[in-house]
């Protein structure tokens, strides 16, 4: 038999191949599952399936540091014994040198994302020190119990508990010197909110030619759907993973909003060091009871594209803390220049606190100053306010006037913002 099959041949195999066809398409892939198959594949700087959250944070910062890289580093960073097995377990088991040699490739964007990590590991370090600085600086004032001091000691220390409470005052009040009032504003930001004002305004001339053809109607009109606007029926929102969850106490719930303000630090040793929790085995049984590690792990996936989620549940955190503190301090201090008595403070006394008296007065007045000026006048931002409000009104209507209108719009125009000549 030579080596090329007769035509007969041919059209057999020709034949069996139409006849199997259908058989074949529903085998054969299509490029959207290809694509979805490849974007289904963790990259080497994702967190693998199966990989528990703590492991992969752990691997985040051995990516961080500069070579060369060791694990009793990222043991010392995470609050690990330097001399614990853990790291080297945990990088055995998920190949950290293998996905490192794979994300330090020049094409795959990982300099950049090394950089963010970085950028957030030294922020959370930042906001840890700013939490546990106002807990240990809360204890030890309170442990100072300045407002106890008697009339003798209080006013031997009536220096440092007038500047302590003004600086107390001027956080609650900050200082502001904004005498600009100049917009500053992207010009395709504002081509946006003329437009968005344009609809607006086009909607209202809609109603008055409406109402003034066919009579009142109380129902409101949507310019974009070009109809009445009803609301369409909302489903009634589920309560998310890393929400309060039904039977989980006020303080139970606290501890795990630290836990979740976490990220690269996220264990329960540390929300422990953070909120002062000395039973810390106590602290991992709430954790494990409420499910910490999948609560946490639905918040990234569900924020992943959201990184100022947790920013803004840190900040909320620390205004709580920093208006605990400042609620205490003003008592505190309050209380200790009560007992001091610097109404009765005789000529000599007087004068020798002269300089830190003057500057108590003065903190007083400039907190009244600027209160009055937030009542009667306008702040340089309400101000800015009411000016970008008025350029993008002025532009919207000029907007309206320049497109092809009929006289009865334009005769709407000139009634509601004047004709096109008048001066502004």
């Amino acid at each position: 038999m030579n080596e090329f099959q007769t035509p007969a041949t041919v059209d057999q195999l020709f034949q069996e191949m139409i006849e199997n066809a259908p058989d074949l398409l529903d085998n054969y892939p299509t490029l959207d599952d290809a694509l979805e198959q490849l974007d289904s594949q963790p990259q080497p700087c994702d967190r693998q399936p199966g990989e528990p959250l703590d492991r992969y944070r752990w691997f985040q910062i051995y990516l961080t540091l500069p070579p060369p890289r060791r694990h009793k580093r990222v043991a010392e960073i995470v609050g690990l014994r330097p001399n614990t097995r853990r790291i080297a377990k945990a990088a055995h088991q998920w190949r950290w040198q293998e996905r490192l040699t794979a994300s330090d490739r020049p094409d795959n964007g990982f300099p950049a994302l090394r950089n963010e990590w970085r950028a957030q590991l030294l922020r959370e370090t930042a906001y840890i020190a700013h939490f546990s600085g106002l807990e240990d600086t809360s204890h030890a004032l309170s442990a100072a119990a300045i407002a106890d001091l008697d009339q003798a000691a209080a006013r031997k220390r009536l220096g440092p508990l007038i500047q302590y409470q003004r600086a107390l005052l001027n956080l609650m009040e900050p200082r502001r010197k904004e005498k600009d009032v100049t917009l500053n504003i992207n010009e395709s930001r504002l081509h946006g909110m003329v437009l968005d004002r344009r609809v607006v305004i086009a909607d209202k001339l809609f109603r008055l030619q409406y109402e003034a053809a066919f009579g009142p109607t109380d129902w409101p009109y949507d310019p974009i759907t070009d109809g009445p606007n009803r609301q369409p029926e909302e489903d009634p929102p589920e309560t998310e993973l890393w929400s309060q969850q039904p039977g989980e106490t006020d303080q139970h719930f606290h501890w795990f909003r630290i836990y979740l303000s976490l990220q690269f630090f996220q264990s329960t040793a540390q929300v422990a060091a953070m909120a002062g929790i000395r039973q810390k085995s106590t602290l991992a049984k709430i954790a494990s009871k409420w499910n910490w590690q999948d609560r946490a792990a639905a918040f990234d996936a569900c924020h992943a594209n959201d990184p100022l989620a947790r920013v803004e549940l840190r900040l909320h955190l620390l205004h709580d803390k920093a208006f605990e503190s400042h609620l205490r301090g003003l008592l505190d201090a309050t209380r200790a220049l009560e007992t001091a008595a610097i109404g009765r403070l005789v000529q000599a006394k007087a004068r020798q606190h002269l300089s830190p008296l003057l500057h108590r007065q003065r903190s007083f007045l400039q907190s009244f100053w600027r209160q009055y000026q937030a009542i009667e006048g306008k702040s340089a931002d309400e101000h800015r306010q009411l000016h970008l409000a008025s350029l993008v009104e002025k532009k919207a209507v000029q907007m309206l006037r320049d497109e092809e209108a009929d006289e009865r719009e334009n005769k709407i125009l000139e009634r509601l913002y004047g004709s096109k000549d008048d001066k502004e």
